[in-house]
């Protein structure tokens, strides 16, 4: 099952396939915790933009 959009991260297709495991080149804690980030970075500018509220 798919997790909601609101814990989505925008990101290359390198790291989408590492995200989604398709590639293992990361250990699956870095990878977690590199998507984190990214969903961090993201909620981060879609706030700036207005597009979600805290």
């Amino acid at each position: 099952m798919k997790p909601d959009d609101l814990i989505g991260a925008w990101a290359c297709s390198d790291c989408h396939a590492e995200i989604d495991r398709r590639t293992r080149i990361l250990d699956n804690k870095d990878a977690r915790l590199y998507h984190l980030e990214g969903v961090i970075r993201t909620q981060a500018i879609l706030l700036k933009e207005g597009k979600i509220k805290p």
